[in-house]
């Protein structure tokens, strides 16, 4: 069982010979309402391609066998890893779901995942590769027109500051119409 920073992580296979993961994220959710009974899921997009009612199919298909369920809410981020809270009937299932060992989420995954089409053979598996790969994928920047831009607006930062600076040594030679001078430190 491996714990990062309070929550349980799940490593679930993507593929057939199981070395490619997705971590799963776990932790109970203090809600006041349902304390005891309500499970945070972290990271539950298992596939940036499924849907709502896929991911709800999916955590039902994971969660049912430690209690009934009376609620799945998923976020609606679309670009940012979306999360879930499952509302259990009774508190004794949320304790089941966090202690329950990794070889249990790993065996009721794989059923689960090749039911639901989540775990591929190496052909679906490169098609995924190659969507994460452009989904992240670095935008190289033209390292001259990059550092033309930064100086540009680093000419036009310093020709700004060397105004200001004249126009305030100006205004402390002055002497006003009232006889007044501005006093500025040197």
């Amino acid at each position: 069982m491996t714990i990062v920073k309070g929550y349980r992580v799940l490593s679930l296979p993507l593929n057939e010979s199981g070395d490619v993961f997705h971590q799963l994220y776990l932790k109970e959710h203090n809600d006041k309402k349902n304390a005891g009974r309500v499970l945070f899921l972290g990271n539950v997009d298992i596939m940036r391609h499924l849907a709502t009612e896929e991911i709800d199919k999916l955590v039902k298909a994971l969660f049912k066998r430690f209690g009934e369920i009376e609620s799945i809410t998923l976020s609606d981020l679309e670009d940012e890893a979306r999360f879930a809270h499952v509302l259990f009937e009774k508190k004794g299932s949320l304790k089941l779901a966090l202690q329950a060992s990794d070889q249990d989420y790993l065996d009721a995954w794989k059923e689960i995942g090749k039911k639901l089409g989540l775990i591929g053979t190496s052909a679906s598996l490169q098609k995924t590769v190659a969507q994460l790969r452009k989904m992240f994928a670095l935008k190289f920047v033209d390292c001259e027109a990059l550092k033309d831009e930064v100086d540009s607006f680093m000419a036009t930062f310093e020709n700004r500051e060397a105004e200001e600076d004249q126009e305030h040594r100006d205004a402390i030679e002055t002497v006003d119409d009232d006889g007044f001078q501005l006093v500025g430190s040197k």
